[in-house]
């Protein structure tokens, strides 16, 4: 009865905390043939994916041995996977773990892990300030990154379709390498002034191959400080900026 009711108010009301009630305290992992992995001396590396989709919880272990582990799962379809649960195990997740699972819409972590969290079904660090990985199915338009945050992870935002606008707080330092790439809707990021480094493509939409290079598309619109090091990054890249 309370699932039901669960269910229905996320359905009414798309509220953020509803993708957390998916997963019960009865929920079972997914089997191991769902996966595939590479057995070490005494933990399991996940390789991949193959299994039916849907909301999975990685099992805390495979053949009597700890997953530490999370490749990149999408070297399986993984269009499939609508929620994952990361075990407590985990100490390292790959930044391409979660390629093209583009209805993946929650990343969820064992209370139990020393090295991960999730805040609002978005993955970071386990102390807050990195920000790893928000789920490119996650239907939320916008996302304002939680303060606290110094450092956003290469491909962190990668190909997220349903975002249109994103607000970096003050504190950030780091973006990374392919951070908001191929996200066909983005149109608008506010980028603080404290921000010192941002990586290769980092608000790329679209690049082609012409020739012996690449032709690149920069379709978003940054509002940054004048003087700012995010100012010299658009004038360097031709991408169309405001000064706040």
């Amino acid at each position: 009865m309370y699932f039901g009711i669960i269910l229905i108010a996320c359905i009414l009301f798309g509220t953020v905390s509803c993708a957390r009630d998916v997963f019960t305290p009865s929920e079972s992992p997914a089997p191991a043939s769902d996966f595939t992995y590479t057995v070490h001396s005494d933990t399991v590396a996940i390789t991949g994916y193959s299994g039916p989709g849907g909301n999975v919880v990685i099992p805390e272990v495979i053949e009597g041995k700890t997953v530490t582990s999370i490749g990149k799962l999408s070297s399986f379809n993984c269009t499939n996977l609508t929620s994952v649960m990361i075990p407590s195990g985990v100490a390292y997740i790959s930044d391409s773990a979660f390629y093209d699972c583009s209805y993946l819409s929650s990343i969820m972590v064992s209370k139990s892990n020393n090295n991960y969290q999730d805040i609002d079904g978005v993955l970071f660090s386990r102390d807050g300030t990195r920000l790893l990985c928000y789920p490119p199915g996650k239907q939320s338009t916008g996302y304002t990154i939680p303060d606290g945050v110094y450092a956003i992870n290469d491909r962190a935002f990668w190909m997220c379709r349903n975002l249109t606008h994103v607000t970096i707080p003050d504190g950030v330092i780091n973006i990374g390498h392919n951070a908001f790439a191929y996200c066909p809707n983005l149109t608008s990021i506010v980028v603080p002034s404290s921000v010192t480094s941002i990586g290769f493509r980092a608000f790329v939409r679209n690049c082609e191959e012409v020739g012996f290079g690449f032709l690149c598309e920069y379709s978003v619109f940054i509002t940054c400080p004048r003087g700012s090091y995010a100012q010299q990054y658009c004038q360097e890249n031709g991408i169309e900026h405001q000064l706040s």
